[in-house]
């Protein structure tokens, strides 16, 4: 691929076609921010560092003569052409222009560029100096690199180990290795990224071994890496899902080496067993090697659940419900065993064994409507909700409010729809109140009931200093607000906002709703709110802060006041002249 190949493809009006109006403005302004750092082409692709809330690896290339990007923020996770690499491609596409002037300006014509870049030329005079080197001069650099670069280092043990014979006197090593890289104290989202390049290179070694065929030695460092991961999964904030996939990776490569070595049936069982009592999340799952496994091995793992499942202790409804993981892995094994023998007598017999809580009585009751048992499905949701009549079933009770109009007995379904928006009134519940009385043609009144319920018994309580049993909910006319605006009643949702006040996303919902029917009231709403959003202090919040001066800027557009849009723009420039990110924003909108 040639540089002119890039250029070609890797347009501006390429770039907002790809990545849509939103993306290219956000990356215009990271771009104008300086925001890309350690620009690099080389090897038929830009690569760079874009600063965001985490700093972002990007890169570009040609590819089959279309354009290739990858980015590691969540959106380019999804293959999205996200904000990042906008930055990037602009921010490249503007060095080539500087490049392209120098060269106008030095031969009094354009001419074609023949040499690469600034920051091209100095990695290919890197490129050139490291091929004059001898071996040992090039390790000496690798090893200086290495003592002080941890995800280089690990990187390089990896590969190291990938290639050194897997067998039990060099195991050792294998795990020591891959216990460093994955056991861990507990890391925030922002040490996230540090602590996977620790955990990559465990993969590549994986891969590595796997490739060459040691598949038995694959089985046992696979097993020890998931079991050290399922411990640490318990310490990290694994928001981005990162880590969860490489766990996922590592209990596809166990399972492969299972299906190509074939191991001991009955030592298989057993590892499998103690990997799925220290695995939460079901990653494991042993019905997924049940060919591999055959009857001796299934057989094995049954008695070794079996024997676990005793220990495990009755707990009646009201009983203090204290956390026990082994407690809970073994009872989705037995469930997965039932399953596995389509019993549905054996399913609820486990789930009968702990009734603390009120989701139980639930889940029996859906397992018995699954199996088409209705009676006894109904019979089980009305002990249920009966044992935990003071809390807020919602799952119980809408599996009841089912049942019941699935009986057409719709006015046990109102009255149960009814105690449970005076219990816990959400939009939700309102929602859910009006399906059932719309099924008895008798939402008319039920609605009347219900907003004249909000305003004298609900309102009252709920904005009082004193304590009131919806200590939960967000204070104001919130709620009339939302079923105000469901309903389209778009000036009484924001009367009640005026009167009571509401949240503030409800605020910026009501603006959306006023902008075609009352543009001069939306124009207020967004005028009085921009500064808190300004406020955050953040690349996010200045972005959703220009999305709305454009919104600003409409408005004032339809209400003939683009002269005031201009005093306006100048005032805010002087309020926040200090948020130079922000200013910027201000210059592109």
């Amino acid at each position: 691929m040639s540089k002119s190949d890039l250029g070609q493809l890797l347009t501006a009006d390429a770039m907002f076609d790809i990545a849509g109006d939103k993306f290219f403005a956000r990356g215009e302004g990271y771009c104008a921010a300086g925001a890309v750092e350690d620009l690099l082409e080389s090897r038929g692709a830009i690569r760079a560092t874009v600063a965001g809330t985490h700093d972002y690896k990007v890169r570009i290339r040609v590819r089959n003569d279309e354009l290739d990007y990858t980015c590691n923020c969540p959106v380019g996770k999804d293959g999205l052409f996200c904000k990042h690499l906008v930055a990037a491609g602009l921010t490249w596409r503007e060095e080539r222009q500087e490049e392209e002037q120098k060269q106008l300006s030095g031969n009094g014509k354009a001419t074609k560029i023949k040499k690469k870049g600034k920051k091209t030329d100095i990695f290919e005079t890197l490129c050139g100096h490291l091929g004059s080197l001898n071996k040992k001069q090039l390790i000496d650099i690798i090893i200086e690199q290495a003592e002080d670069n941890a995800p280089f280092r690990n990187t390089l043990i990896a590969t190291t180990l990938g290639k050194i014979p897997a067998d039990e006197q060099n195991l050792s090593v294998h795990r020591e290795f891959i216990r460093k890289a994955i056991q861990t104290d507990f890391v925030d989202y922002r040490g996230m990224y540090r602590y996977m390049q620790s955990v990559e290179p465990v993969l590549k070694l994986i891969t590595q071994l796997f490739k060459d065929g040691h598949f038995e030695q694959v089985i046992e460092l696979t097993a020890y890496a998931l079991r050290l991961g399922f411990t640490a999964y318990s310490h990290v904030d694994d928001s981005g899902g990162d880590f969860g996939g490489a766990l996922n990776e590592l209990a596809d490569y166990h399972y492969q080496a299972c299906h190509e070595s074939q191991p001991d049936k009955k030592q298989l069982a057993k590892s499998l067993f103690d990997l799925q009592m220290k695995d939460g999340w079901v990653l494991i799952d042993f019905r997924q090697y049940e060919k591999i496994l055959s009857k001796e091995g299934i057989d094995q793992f049954r008695a070794l659940a079996q024997k676990r499942w005793q220990k495990t202790p009755h707990k009646q409804a009201g009983q203090r419900d204290e956390f026990d993981s082994d407690d809970y892995n073994i009872k989705q094994i037995m469930q997965q065993l039932a399953e596995m023998d389509n019993d549905v007598d054996a399913i609820i017999a486990i789930k009968q064994r702990d009734l603390s809580k009120s989701y139980h009585y639930f889940e029996i009751a859906e397992t018995y409507k699954k199996a088409k048992r209705y009676d006894e499905a109904l019979q089980w949701a009305e002990k249920g909700l009966k044992q935990f009549k003071n809390e807020p079933n919602t799952p119980l009770v809408e599996f009841l409010i089912t049942e019941y109009q699935r009986r057409k007995q719709h006015d046990k379904a109102i009255q149960l729809a009814w105690q449970q928006f005076n219990r816990q009134p959400s939009l939700r519940d309102y929602q859910q109140l009006k399906t059932c009385a719309d099924k008895a043609n008798a939402w008319k009144n039920w609605r009347m009931n219900a907003i004249e319920w909000l305003h004298k018994d609900y309102l009252p309580k709920l904005n009082s200093k004193t304590q009131n049993r919806w200590q939960w909910s967000p204070r104001g006319h919130s709620l009339l607000v939302e079923i105000y605006l469901l309903e389209k009643e778009i000036d009484k949702a924001l009367q009640e906002a005026k009167t009571g006040g509401c949240s503030e996303h409800l605020w910026f919902a009501l603006a959306k709703a006023c902008e075609k029917t009352d543009p001069a009231e939306a124009l207020t709403i967004y005028q009085q709110r921009i500064g808190g959003i300004i406020g955050l202090t953040n690349n996010d919040a200045y972005d959703r802060a220009a999305d709305m001066l454009k919104t600003i800027k409409k408005l004032m557009g339809q209400l003939k006041q683009q002269k005031q849009f201009k005093e306006y723009i100048e005032q805010l420039r002087k309020d926040y002249k200090q948020k130079r990110n922000f200013i910027k924003e201000i210059e592109r909108v």
